[in-house]
Parts: structure tokens; sequence; C-alpha cells
């Protein structure tokens, strides 16, 4: 029978009042109405009891279904195919078997069918049972049912949580990504195939000049294969955890050029499989620190100029005097010259950097350092190749310099209008004339040989400053510079000879003597080192202290340099004083290293020569640990006067 068959048999017919739960025979079956109610109002379904004679024995239904109905009569009799109903009706109306049909669809009202066998009269417990089944086979269906809604809704709930949170991982990347683009950096990421990720900021497209997603970092970041390759290879090994990534990190470039910009890197393990890189374009903060660079070395050296006026004046002098002894040297078109000339050519070279520095002539400087590289590289070579050019550089770095000076103070403030320049041979030859062909001219020699004198105390202002330049530079510190005892007059040519060795002795004591602030707390000393310039006259003499509170010379040390350099035979004792005597000789250096201000080996000798050049005298002691003290002695005379003295 099919569905429109049972909708048929159904139709038009109602239980009759004061029937229902009964038969037709008038067998009253309350329990079994009982069980119809309720598996009504718990389910909504209809459920009908048929006897085996078709005949309904229970049910509830507002309308008339009838006394007997088809389905009941085929279920009961066997006519149906696999016990209820066919394999077609069953695809359709999901019956269960063994006599019981569940969710038969009669006008939109689901009704549940259950066939009993027997008499009506024995069929208590048969039915009973039949009912009980079907209620819990409804049950556990819409347990199911219920259970397959709650998972579709759980899983409707968590479709639309994932989509919150996809929208929400959007959003925030969209926001990310806002960030990094106005941050005005680079930022990628990459992984162990240094490919680099979709997500990257906009500033990586204006540093490389195209989309980058799925290059080659080592190839966006070097054109050389090399650099590539080595690039790759650091990397590795954070990716195979062999190092530790700030360890590698620190050995790469820090920057690097990338068409025509110098671009600032950084990078940063994000997790064991992918790296963040920041780059930062820092072109124009480079040119702009270049400029204020250029503006701070002009500004010092103007201020070094105005602030030791005498001072430029006098490397003026030194450098004519220079430029002449090397042009000579080079007139031939090759840079010739005895040993011994080369040797007083490097000395020079050595007190006019050391002047200049001081001055901050900065061009000047550098040009005379490599110009000693070049004189050094000769001794070895024999090639003045490089010392012609070297020599060259130099003199154009000095005319340089002076034309700044000149351009900034005006041609006149090297000889302002109310100073007359008189050359010195002039003044000399004055002088020897008034002594000897006037009458009575020697007082007015004195008086004009006074007014070219220096005052000692002058040098004071210029080693001050020298002195805390030079321990800022070197990582040290200083206390003031101490300056003390009696002032006297100098020629000019003797305080420029005693400023060039002071000069050199400073150098050296902050350079190799003065230990660093660590070094000194370890020792038990003071952070701050000490340097000391004191003067005294004695047995018509000028004796000038300069001492420092720093380590020492160490006098093994120059024993071992000594015998390296055959000054000294390896089996020999020499005696301290004489030991101390050889940091005087041409070349002789214990520093491991050459800086810009010492290690050639090259000032103590110019401090040798220059005092023994006015008839002084040096001597050097030294306490290991306890500091360095240079003695320097100059006859008072013509040349060098108290200042009360005619």
């Amino acid at each position: 029978m099919s569905m429109a068959e049972i909708k048929g048999s159904l139709a038009g017919s109602t239980i009759a009042p004061g029937t229902e739960g009964c038969t037709e025979s008038g067998i009253q079956i309350p329990f079994l109405q009982e069980m119809c109610d309720q598996f009504h109002d718990e389910f909504g379904y209809q459920m009908i009891f048929v006897s085996e004679r078709g005949e309904i024995i229970a049910a509830v239904l507002r309308e008339r279904i009838g006394t007997t109905h088809a389905i009941g009569a085929e279920i009961m009799s066997g006519k149906r195919d696999e016990g209820i109903v066919t394999e077609a009706d069953a695809a359709q109306s999901d019956f269960m078997k063994e006599g019981v049909s569940v969710g038969i669809d009669v006008d939109g009202t689901r009704v549940a069918v259950v066939g009993i066998t027997g008499p009506v009269e024995k069929v208590h417990p048969l039915a009973r049972l039949a009912g009980m089944w079907v209620i819990a086979m409804v049950r556990a269906e819409n347990a199911r049912c219920a259970q397959e809604e709650m998972a579709e809704q759980m899983i409707t709930q968590q479709r639309e949580i994932l989509e919150q949170q996809k929208e929400y991982v959007q959003e925030r990347t969209r926001s990310i990504q806002s960030l990094l683009d106005l941050s005005g950096q680079g930022f990628l990421s990459f992984g162990a195939d240094m490919k680099v990720r979709p997500e990257y900021s906009r500033e990586c497209v204006e540093i490389f000049g195209e989309e980058i997603e799925g290059h080659d970092l080592s190839k966006l970041l070097y054109s050389d294969p090399q650099e590539q390759a080595d690039f790759v290879d650091a990397l590795a090994l954070v990716f195979a955890g062999d190092s530790s990534p700030d360890v590698v990190f620190s050995l790469l470039d820090a920057s690097v050029k990338i068409r025509d910009k110098t671009v600032e890197l950084d990078f940063r393990a994000i997790d064991t499989d992918y790296i963040m890189c920041s780059l930062r374009d820092v072109s124009e903060q480079q040119m702009l620190e270049a400029r204020i660079s250029e503006v701070n070395e002009l500004r010092e050296m103007l201020l070094g100029v105005v602030m030791n006026r005498p001072h430029f004046a006098a490397l003026v002098r030194e450098a004519d005097r220079l430029f002449e002894l090397l042009n000579s040297m080079t007139a031939s078109g090759e840079f010739t010259g005895e040993e011994e000339n080369v040797a007083s050519a490097y000395r020079e070279i050595h007190t006019f950097k050391a002047n200049a520095s001081y001055l901050k002539l900065k061009r000047s400087v550098d040009a005379a350092h490599r110009l000693e590289d070049a004189l050094a590289e000769f001794d070895v070579l024999t090639d003045g190749t490089s010392v012609l050019l070297r020599i060259e550089e130099m003199q154009h770095a000095f005319r340089k310099d002076l034309f700044t000076v000149k351009n900034n103070l005006g041609p006149e403030w090297i000889a302002p209008d109310e100073t007359m320049v008189i050359p010195r041979l002039q003044l000399e030859e004055l002088e020897r004339q008034l002594r000897s062909e006037v009458s009575g001219g020697g007082e007015i020699a004195d008086r004009l040989q006074r007014l070219q004198m220096v005052p000692y105390s002058t040098l004071e202002s210029r080693v001050a400053g020298l002195v805390q330049d030079l321990a800022s530079a070197r990582g040290k510190r200083l206390k003031p510079l101490e300056f003390s005892g009696n002032d006297f007059l100098l020629d000019r040519e003797y305080y420029e000879a005693l400023s060039h060795a002071v000069t050199h002795i400073i150098r050296n004591m902050v350079d190799h003597g003065i230990e660093r602030p660590r070094d000194r707390e370890r020792a038990g000393k003071a952070a701050e080192g000490v340097v000391s310039i004191s003067s005294a006259e004695q047995n018509g003499h000028v004796r000038i202290i300069i001492e420092d509170d720093g380590q020492g010379i160490d006098v093994q040390k120059v024993k071992a340099k000594a015998i390296s350099l055959n000054l000294v035979q390896h089996n020999s004792q020499p005696s301290r004083e004489e030991l101390l005597k050889l940091i005087f000789k041409q070349g002789f250096s214990t520093a491991a290293y050459v800086t810009p201000t010492s290690g050639r080996g090259v000032g103590l000798v110019a401090v040798r020569d220059e005092i023994k050049r006015v008839g002084g005298k040096l001597s050097v002691s030294t306490r290991n640990g306890k500091g360095t003290r240079f003695e320097i002695t100059i006859p008072k005379g013509s040349a060098v006067r108290g200042l009360h003295e005619g």
C-alpha cells in the first residue's frame, strides 16, 4: 500500500465520542489510551494501536479514522513484504520492522502505528510492551535528532566564532600592517629558504624599488655572490639551532648599500622557523650627520685658532720650514735624502702633526699621519713614489686648512692692520747692529729682544685643553692639569721648542702612562689620573718637571724591545738608567700598535732634539705602577729670562 492509499484509508473518519481507548466490542484498555495521550503530549505524534482484525484499539484523534483500517489488516495478515511495508514505503516512511511503524506522515500529522496480534482480551501485555518500545524508540530518535540539532548548532556557533576570529585576525593584521607602513621603516620576515614572506611594510618597496614577496633576501641585500653565500651560511646556523641568534646577528652587517641608499639592518628571531628583519634608510641621516660633523669640525678649528693665535702663527712658520725641507728632498722629482735627513723630516712631520692636532686642523693631521705611514714604508721598500704623493697631499691639506681660516676669519686676521710683520732675520740683524755699531744701543737691543719673548705661563692654556681632549679620545679620565711654579720669559724659538717637547711628552703620558678608570681602580688608585707641570729657577737654570701617576715605564719590556732591535746583547745586564735612555732612540717604541698620536718611536726623539737644540738637558725616571717623571733643564741667559730681569 502506498502512502497515498494509507492517507486515504485514514482520512475522513473519527473515533466516536466515548470510544477513545476502547475497541468496537467495548473492551476498555485505559492504559493504552494513557500511553497514546502521553505519546502525543511528549512527542506530538499520534499513536494508534490496531488489532489483528484491523480494529483501532486506542488512539488520540479528533477526527474519526474508522474502526477498521487497511494498514492494520495488512500489517497483521503478513501480506506486506518484510513484515510491515514494502522496501519503497520503508525508504519513504522510515517504518520499523516487527509490526511497528514510526513516522507515517498523514496530512502533516506524524503517526505511530502499533499492530497487535492475538485476541483483544489478551492484548494487554503485548500492547503495553509494544507501546513502551515505541515510546523508548521515539525518545531515542528524538534524542538523536536533538543531539544532531545541538551538534549543528554547535558547528554553526563554532563557524561563527571562527569567522569572528578570522575577521579579528584580519583586522589586527590590517592594523599592524598600517602601523608598519606608518612607521617609515621596512619590516619583512623570512624562513630557512631565505624567501621573503607575503607580509612586509610599504617602505620595503621604497627601499628595494619593487614588490619583494618570494624574493631571496640574500640577493636583495647583496650583489656580490660571496657576500650572499656568507649571509646564507650565517643564518643557516640560526635555523639549524647550532648558534645563538643574538651572536650570529651581531656578526652580520649593520648596514648595506641598496640602490645608492645606505640601509641600516636589524634582525630578530620570531621563533625557530622565521626571522624578522627591519630596514631603515639612513641616507639622509648620514648626510645630515656628515654636514653637522663638518660644521662642528669647522667650529672647533676656528675656535682653536682664535683662542691660540700665537700657536697658529707658529704653526704657519713651522709648516714653511717643514715644506722647504721636504721640497729640497723632492727637487729631483723623486724622494731622496740621507738617512739622517729622512729621520729629521720624520720628526718634523710628527711635531707638525701634534701641533696641528692641538689646533684641530683635522685635514692636515690626517694627511701628516698618512705621510708618516709612507715614510715608514720607504724605510723598508725604498720606493719614494708614495712619499711624493703624500707630501703633495699634506701640503694641499694644510693650504686648504689655511684657506678655511682666512676665509672665515679674514685675511687680515693673521696679520691685522695694527701689526707689522718683520722677518725674524731682519730683527736679528737689527739687534746685532744696535749692539755693535750704535753707542748705547745694547739697552735698546735688549728691549727689542724682550718684546719678542713669550711668557712660559702661556704654555698652560695650550696643554690644558690638549690633555683633556687626548684623555677623552682614549676613554680615560684626568683631573684638570696641574700647572705650577715660576713664570719666566722665553725667546720665541725656545718657547716653540719647549712647547713641542711638552706636547710630545704629554701625548705619550696620556697614551701609554695613564691607565683606564677600571684598571686604576683595580690598582687601588683614583679613577681620574693626574698629569702635572711645575717649574722652578735653580742655579742659573730653569727646571721644568712633567709627571704623571700612571703605570710607569716597563723597563723589562724596554729591554726585550732593545734586544729584538739588537741594541742590547741578550746576555748583557744594562742598568735601569741605560735602558731608559733607549726610549729616546729613533724608531724605538714598546707600543703594540700605532695610534694617530703615538707608537712610531718618533715623539720622544723629537723631544730630545728640541731640548738639545736650545742647549737644554732631558732626563726621565719611572716607578712601576706609580708613574713617570720627565725633567727638562734649560740654562738661563739672553734667551731665557725672569719676568722682571732687564
